[in-house]
């Protein structure tokens, strides 16, 4: 009798066994299925997602570097105005220059009917700057010099009177060994950067006199002058 009960707890055992790791196979193939499901919805998602009003796989058409300014289309002249200007200030300053320039295009075609609005000079000068800033990384001097001086003919503003105009593009031409240009510059933002008194902000002076003497001061630095 000891036989048959013995073979029995083999047999006992060995179907414990069995069971065990068919269950824990069972639960692991079903963790690697969910997985799996898992990633190819996250995938799914990620190939699906686009901005709205876009049509799925419009991301993909598109040149990441232009992104066209999102205008409320209901505000009105000088609001939109305000808008373009600052989308350029936030390109130039991420160094985005080609999307600069594309609001730069734009700005300058709508301020015309903005002449008296405070924000005019901004756009002017900023709008000219973005352009210039464009052609001289794309390696075309002669635009970036003539984009550079219709900056400087900005009537100003507010902003440019208090903390003066874009010193970036002319210190890059100072530095190409375009010294005329970058005189001439400086000598038309003389017409609207000024001090409390109403001269001319030394910093200009300070300059023109350095370049004129054959050294290439870095424009973008604060400048100290000791009372």
């Amino acid at each position: 009798m000891r036989r048959p009960i013995f073979l029995l707890s083999i047999v006992a055992v060995a179907t414990a066994i069995i069971v065990f790791y068919w269950k824990d196979g069972r639960q692991l193939r079903e963790d690697i299925t969910s997985i799996q499901s898992r990633s190819a919805d996250s995938s799914t998602s990620q190939k699906e997602s686009h901005l709205p009003g876009e049509s799925p796989g419009a991301q993909k058409q598109q040149n990441p570097g232009i992104v066209k300014a999102e205008i409320d289309p209901s505000s009105g002249q000088e609001e939109k105005l305000f808008q373009l200007t600052g989308q350029i200030k936030d390109s130039l300053a991420s160094e985005k220059l080609d999307t600069a320039a594309s609001f730069a295009e734009d700005v300058l075609k709508h301020a015309e009917c903005c002449k008296t609005n405070w924000d005019y000079g901004n756009a002017i000068h900023l709008g000219h700057i973005a352009l210039g800033r464009f052609a001289f990384f794309s390696g075309d001097l002669a635009s970036a010099k003539n984009q550079l001086l219709e900056a400087g003919k900005t009537p100003g503003s507010p902003q440019l009177n208090s903390f003066g105009p874009d010193w970036k593009l002319a210190n890059d031409l100072l530095h190409h060994g375009e010294r005329e240009t970058v005189l001439r510059y400086i000598d038309l933002c003389s017409k609207f950067w000024k001090d409390d008194s109403g001269d001319p902000r030394r910093e200009l002076a300070f300059w023109t006199n350095q370049i004129k003497n054959g050294k290439s001061p870095n424009l973008t630095e604060f400048v100290y002058f000791p009372d």
